[in-house]
């Protein structure tokens, strides 16, 4: 590693060494390649997350080796953003001495290159951190005393250690993050009965079960032909401008369930939809919030509807992705239809 690989930020004072190695940070949901960090904290080119200066939000870092990564979840502030450019720089906040420290050995073992493995990581660390303190001439109780403290913090060393290479090999080959999600509602969609003139009717913002929506005047008979709410719904949107024609079974309007609560669609590849089954744990990251929710699996939608098939438009993408929907635990705010999230399963 050479020496252009510590570098010293001028333009805001720091407290600690500034590295140029780049790691990965999951900030609000979203990931962002960081080149710029410390022990202290780091600094992001890019379009700050919706947070405010000051606010505290859980912050994971994926360090890079040869053949692994090493996951590490901490906490973090965001100190400042830049005005003329995208940038943002956050501080680490709360880490335990136990945590600075292994921090601190990682980064000085990333540096001299003597990690490339996670054996690599427990044999470096172990010469420094895991050693027994050395016993003075005169053995004694004391010295017994010591010895026994010295094996015991070795061992308590250990198994921290090896509970963050465990974490870290569970996050990256078992946990299955998806930022192909969005939040949803049931669409129904109002077809007209038959060929003619569409007619829109004023309605509220809600509307009840069996309230006119519209009406076509039949190009035919010139009956008129009402079309009312199969729910209680509120409006999605108008695919017919109002006085135009329509084709017979043609959408005229899309109405969206203002009574079922609104869940998460997660689009993934069939492989791993066919892993998951209704009830599994979710965590559920949404914009602006800097705590995650949670949810579970409601079901996994393998088989696409007949419709679907028959009208050539089924959920199933050219690429594979299947749906999976996610009932939240607690109920989403209704404003929030539409909004993208991103989703941790198992």
């Amino acid at each position: 590693m050479n020496e252009a690989a510590v570098v010293h930020e001028a333009e805001i004072h720091r407290q600690h060494v500034r590295l140029k190695i780049p790691i990965r940070a999951e900030i609000a949901g979203d990931w962002y390649q960081v080149d710029d960090w410390s022990l202290g904290g780091l600094g992001i080119d890019s379009e700050p997350p919706k947070l405010r200066e000051g606010e505290v939000f859980p912050v994971t870092l994926e360090l890079p080796f040869e053949d692994f990564e090493l996951t590490m979840h901490l906490e973090a502030e965001l100190i400042y953003r830049l005005p003329d450019r995208p940038r943002f720089g956050c501080r680490f906040t709360g880490m335990t001495k136990g945590q600075i420290s292994l921090f601190r050995q990682i980064v000085d073992r990333y540096l001299t290159g003597e990690i490339a493995s996670p054996g690599d990581v427990l044999v470096a660390l172990g010469r420094e951190s895991f050693q027994p303190p050395r016993q003075p001439a005169q053995a004694g109780s004391a010295g017994k005393g010591r010895t026994l403290l010295g094996w015991a913090i070795m061992g308590l060393a250990g198994l921290a250690l090896v509970s963050v290479l465990g974490w870290s090999a569970y996050q990256r080959f078992y946990r299955i993050h998806v930022t192909d999600a969005r939040i949803e509602a049931p669409v129904y969609r109002l077809n007209a009965p038959v060929a003619g003139r569409l007619e829109r009717f004023p309605i509220g913002e809600i509307v009840e079960v069996g309230t006119p929506i519209a009406r076509v005047i039949g190009a035919v008979d010139l009956a008129e032909y009402e079309l009312r709410s199969p729910c209680i719904c509120t409006l999605g949107e108008w695919k017919v401008a109002d006085g135009a024609g329509v084709g017979a079974g043609a959408t005229t309007a899309l109405l969206i369930s203002a009574e079922e609560p609104l869940k998460v669609t997660a689009m993934l590849p069939l492989a791993q939809a066919r892993e998951l089954a209704p009830g599994l744990p979710v965590r559920i990251d949404l914009p602006g919030e800097a705590a995650p929710r949670t949810g579970q699996i409601e079901r996994v939608e393998l088989k696409a509807p007949l419709d679907d098939l028959a009208g050539g438009r089924g959920r199933v993408r050219g690429d594979g992705a299947v749906p999976v929907v996610i009932r939240p635990d607690e109920p989403l705010p209704f404003d929030m239809l539409g909004t993208p999230v991103s989703v941790d399963l198992r």
